[in-house]
């Protein structure tokens, strides 16, 4: 079953991202589904992608995506931004930051900008860092796994 119908386009998806809203890191703990719904990654949904993440017990929130069964790959943090820094509007969002050495350096600079859409639904804006730009490459969803 698939988060949002696939009829969504770049610009209605820009629209639903621009109105959610960003929740506390730890709002993100747990485990969810992954769907790719815009861009140039295809949607890896039939393979059980995931995010897992957790709450440190500094209180730091991390996790890394799953494949299948337990596959893990793309390590990350999870944290508060506000600003242009992340090339879509002023409004606050989740960055799910993959700068992290146990990750290949074509990894590193993966950002995710991830707002809430409606309790247990998230939306993503899954972008590549290069250099001080910051590159689109399309939107996915988080649904929580219970």
């Amino acid at each position: 079953m698939k988060l949002l119908p696939s009829k969504y386009d770049k610009s209605s998806l820009d629209e639903l991202f621009h109105e959610g809203t960003m929740p506390e890191p730890a709002a993100l703990a747990g485990e969810w589904r992954v769907d790719m719904l815009t861009g140039i990654v295809p949607s890896m949904y039939r393979l059980n992608h995931r995010k897992v993440i957790e709450i440190g017990s500094g209180g730091g929130i991390f996790g890394s995506n799953v494949l299948f069964r337990d596959a893990k790959w793309g390590y990350f943090y999870v944290e508060k931004i506000f600003g242009r820094a992340f090339g879509f509007d002023d409004r606050p969002a989740l960055l799910i930051d993959y700068n992290r050495t146990i990750n290949g350096e074509m990894s590193r600079n993966l950002r995710d900008y991830v707002r809430c859409l409606a309790p247990g639904l998230f939306l993503g804006r899954f972008c590549y860092q290069f250099g001080s730009r910051l590159i689109f490459l399309g939107y996915f969803t988080l649904a929580k796994i219970d």
